[in-house]
């Protein structure tokens, strides 16, 4: 193989992007034609040869949405990772030759060069064959990698409505430790050299007839799953040493999932949870008991339930929960900022993490009529103001309603202006900002303006009121640049995938938007999230610790978060 891709390598050494070969009017172009919200899954295999026989390995999912098309209809997702080669080369799309530049997670940027060459087969689709050659552009760069000595060719048959039948890939490439390890000489340089089969399993638009009947299926199945993963004692499978925080949050998604508090392991868990007392001391854990405690005795958009603000509730737990309220409050380093206890008092330590499930706490709180502090809404809008993106460009965000209308905006308009297409940062003092952090930029801003509205404060004026629109539509703009439901929109470290989709879900009912740039966020993300299913029904990210990921999942499928502007009690 390394002689046929060496070759392709030299022809290619001649190309020049700006003059790329001529093509008839009547060629059939190999370029997306989908919308922005469609979706395909596909079956990928390894391809392997052994005694002299093509042979298949065991089938996984790789999936693409409309968001992950860009350059006029190319493939290219966010948060491009060298995992993701072989769908980048299978799924790319182009009808001419030429050149791109792309950003390759932990890897200096990459020039990759491609060679098409396009044909039609018997049943009279567009038969795609291209040569590549890739490797990181010279220049200075921070990141850890350098790659080196890339070659692909790929064949990939297209259909008359735009998008591929079938791809098949072989990739080589070397890469390189910018900065030698000495003491690891092994570790200094990886190579790739392998081929993957990937055949198209189905493909829906936005929408589909049978979409909703999937949705709940999943959600049953994901409930099941979520149920095994109990306790005797009335505890879930923690994550890490979290079981306050974990129990509290699989309680709040089994009740969000429409299980009534009279179950008797649902009952078992809230029992359990009372039983802890004052004990918990973390943002995470508290937020999530009043959170649970909450769902357990409101029921969201039922106007009865929400103007009762839990009277039912006994007095034991209703005590227990202006407990946990007041804690919670008091764990702040600064109002309005949290970050773990004991992590130092000062600004940035506080991060947007936490602060932001300290929002849903306390909003959990004020919806059971216990007060909260005006400083702690108010507080909320200065720590994301403070975590808010500088610098970033202006741009025009289409944002669209739950029915159809625009949604809630300053202006009225679906077409959003804003000064700046910002996200928001961990910490005030980082640069980097990623989706879920930019999401609990939304939401939590959502929720003060809510909380000081509905406790009569004039402490918000049409000001303030426009300073908050501009930063809300910044975020939605930020997302509709960023985009993906196969990943955590430019994330550092751990993906932490089904935690974006559940900020994402928070985000999106918060505002009342459904379309972010005409990408309808809750199909693509629903359909990911089916696709990635287990077949016991669960998901699974971060190894044996899948309480969380289903949690997640299931909060994302069902809409779990009480829309803003519902009526509350005192």
């Amino acid at each position: 193989m390394r002689s046929l891709l060496a070759a392709a390598a030299a022809a290619l050494v001649a190309l020049s992007p700006a003059a790329p070969p001529a093509r008839s009017e009547d060629r059939p172009a190999a370029l997306w034609r989908i919308g922005r919200s469609d979706f395909l899954r596909f079956e990928r295999r390894t391809v392997t040869e052994k005694d002299g026989k093509e042979a298949l390995g065991k089938a996984d999912i790789a999936t693409v949405h409309g968001c992950d098309l860009r350059d006029d209809g190319r493939f290219l997702p966010m948060n491009l990772e060298r995992q993701d080669f072989p769908e980048l080369f299978a799924f790319r799309g182009a009808d001419v030759s030429g050149t791109f530049d792309a950003e390759v997670r932990d890897i200096a940027p990459v020039r990759f060069v491609q060679d098409v060459r396009l044909s039609t087969d018997a049943e009279g689709r567009t038969v795609q064959k291209v040569t590549w050659v890739f490797s990181s552009a010279k220049g200075k760069s921070d990141e850890p990698w350098t790659l080196h000595d890339g070659s692909a060719r790929t064949t990939t048959v297209w259909d008359a409505e735009g998008a591929p039948v079938s791809s098949d890939v072989t990739i080589e490439y070397v890469i390189r430790r910018r900065e030698p390890d000495r003491s690891k000489p092994e570790g200094n340089q990886k190579s790739e050299n392998r081929a993957w089969r990937f055949t198209r399993a189905d493909r829906q638009s936005a929408r589909h007839k049978t979409f909703r009947d999937e949705v709940n299926a999943a959600i049953d199945r994901g409930v099941e799953a979520l149920r095994a993963r109990q306790k005797d004692d009335g505890t879930f499978e923690p994550h890490g040493d979290w079981i306050d925080g974990t129990t509290a949050l699989a309680t709040y998604t089994l009740l969000s999932c429409g299980i009534s508090r009279d179950e008797p392991y649902v009952e078992k868990a809230l029992a359990w949870m009372e039983a802890q007392g004052e004990k918990p001391s973390r943002t995470y854990a508290l937020s999530l008991l009043l959170m649970a405690m909450e769902r357990a005795y409101v029921t969201p958009g039922d106007a009865a339930s929400e103007a009762k603000a839990g009277a039912d509730m006994p007095a034991a737990r209703r005590k227990l929960c202006v407990a946990w309220a007041r804690k919670l409050e008091d764990l702040a380093d600064s109002p309005g900022s949290w970050g773990y206890p004991n992590g130092g008092r000062e600004l940035h330590q506080n991060d947007t993490s936490n602060t932001q499930y300290a929002a849903l706490g306390l909003r959990a709180a004020a919806r059971l009529g216990i007060p909260v502090r005006e400083q702690s809404w108010l507080g909320f809008i200065r720590h994301f103001t403070l975590c808010r993106e500088r610098g970033a460009p202006k741009a025009d965000v289409e944002l669209r309603g739950e029915r159809g209308s625009d949604a809630a905006s300053a202006t009225g308009s679906a077409a959003v202006p804003v000064k700046s297409a910002a996200g928001f940062k961990y910490r005030a003092a980082e640069t980097r900002t990623w989706g879920s952090m930019t999401c609990a930029g939304i939401a939590t801003l959502a929720i003060a303006r809510e909380e000081v509205r509905r406790a009569g404060s004039k402490r918000i004026g049409g000001r303030e009121d426009a300073e908050i629109d501009e930063m809300i539509h910044g975020g939605w703009a930020w997302l509709d640049r960023n985009m993906s439901y196969i990943r955590h929109p430019r994330k550092p470290g751990d993906d932490w995938a089904y935690y974006w989709l559940y900020s994402l879900e928070r985000a999106g009912l918060l505002t009342g938007v459904r379309l972010v740039g005409g990408k309808d966020w809750y199909y693509g993300g629903a359909m990911e999230l089916i696709a990635r299913q287990k077949s016991d029904g669960a998901w699974n990210e971060q190894g044996d610790e899948m309480t969380t990921e289903i949690c997640f999942a299931l909060l994302f499928l069902k809409r779990a978060t009480a829309p803003a502007g519902a009526v509350t009690g005192k």
